[in-house]
């Protein structure tokens, strides 16, 4: 489940960040755009201890730091029980994830959810 040193560049900040959490499997891709978040899920073993949670952490630090929007769609992984894309988009949006649509539209993303990025 860990990611494999071999899918990033360990010398790019995210593969950094995937790299400093072995126990996350992490996929962001960086562009111009933003930052696109294709999946961060923790083993069922694994869960419960925040792994997740550290390793978003460190994705919005680093969002931020460049002025970089995030971009996701929210899904409970194949075979996941306990969890709903309900919990998961609260989960994302006490990150400061919103809705894609109405006033925090961005037309640049098709994904559901965005973060913009906030200045410190």
């Amino acid at each position: 489940m860990a990611a494999d040193p071999s899918t990033y560049d360990a010398d790019h900040p995210l593969g950094q960040i995937a790299l400093a959490h072995p126990h996350v499997d992490l996929h962001a891709w960086e562009s111009a755009k933003g930052i696109k978040l294709n999946m961060i899920q923790v083993a069922p073993e694994h869960q419960g201890n925040g792994y997740a949670s550290a390793a978003l952490r460190d994705l919005v630090i680093y969002a931020d730091s460049k002025g970089l929007t995030m971009a996701l769609r929210p899904g409970v992984p194949e075979g996941r029980k306990g969890l709903s894309e309900a919990q998961l988009k609260r989960w994302y949006s006490s990150y400061g994830f919103v809705p894609n649509k109405g006033r925090h539209k961005d037309w640049n993303w098709t994904e559901s959810m965005v973060r913009p990025a906030r200045s410190n």
